[in-house]
């Protein structure tokens, strides 16, 4: 089954790893270089995603800079519980059931996870690193640019029509986006809901008792923090105009 396989990204995640590990080459006494991880690919007769699919991901390695695994199962994990609460499904249950399937976990999102939702109608997410809103965003510009789906255009076409799109061209969000979306301007990264601060007129004000000073007159003028309404174009406060208050 096919998937996004960046070797790049692989093997300096890698490296990263031998470094953090402390693991040094034995050819040169050193910390592992690149050149010096793809002599040991070759000396095993591995191409580096021969090396994932053997032993990288059960290193905690991914594929990609879009899927991780770890996060992937337990969103997996999730949405059979919210759709199948009677199967009692836990995260062995359902390793048990990609390994009985020989599927890995990349394997499965790409051939059918990135098309299944949850009891809520939310698609699963391949990692924290994915745009999770990518099918919408593909939607959005299909509306804008006129693009026929399914014998459709413009906003005749639905979510479910891209989705269906997608499977029957037998692409995943990443897939498509790594293929097709970039080039057309979609993204692939999350990006961070914007929080609209509102902002205000005034500055908050403040009153203090120690503030009421009393006037010639017996009338209490009330001065603000930093403002006396005494001189204010509104006029004098006076005791007057807290009367049945």
């Amino acid at each position: 089954m096919a998937y996004y396989f960046n070797e790049a990204f692989y093997v300096a995640s890698k490296l990263g790893q031998l470094v953090d590990n402390g693991e040094k080459d034995p050819v040169t006494g050193n910390y592992y270089t690149e050149g010096g991880l793809y002599r040991a690919f070759a000396a095993a007769r591995m191409t580096p995603q021969d090396h994932y699919e053997r032993y990288g991901r059960f290193e905690g390695l991914n594929p990609n800079e879009y899927f991780s695994e770890a996060v992937y199962l337990n969103n997996k994990l999730g949405q059979l519980q919210s759709t199948e609460p009677q199967n009692n499904w836990t995260l062995e249950k359902l390793n048990a059931a990609l390994e009985a399937a020989n599927l890995t976990p990349v394997e499965h999102y790409e051939q059918y996870g990135c098309y299944e939702k949850d009891a809520g109608g939310n698609f699963i997410s391949p990692s924290e690193f994915f745009n999770p809103y990518y099918y919408a965003n593909k939607l959005d510009q299909c509306w804008e640019s006129g693009e026929t789906v399914n014998g459709k255009t413009g906003y005749a076409i639905t979510l479910d029509d891209v989705v269906s799109a997608f499977q029957a061209a037998k692409l995943s969000p990443i897939s498509h986006f790594v293929q097709y979306g970039e080039g057309e301007g979609l993204t692939g990264e999350v990006i961070p809901p914007i929080m609209v601060i509102p902002e205000f007129p005034w500055e908050p004000i403040t009153f203090s008792i120690e503030d009421a000073i009393p006037s010639s007159d017996s009338d209490a003028v009330v001065k603000l923090v930093g403002v006396d309404l005494a001189e204010n174009e509104y006029g004098a406060l006076t005791s007057d105009d807290f009367s049945g208050a």
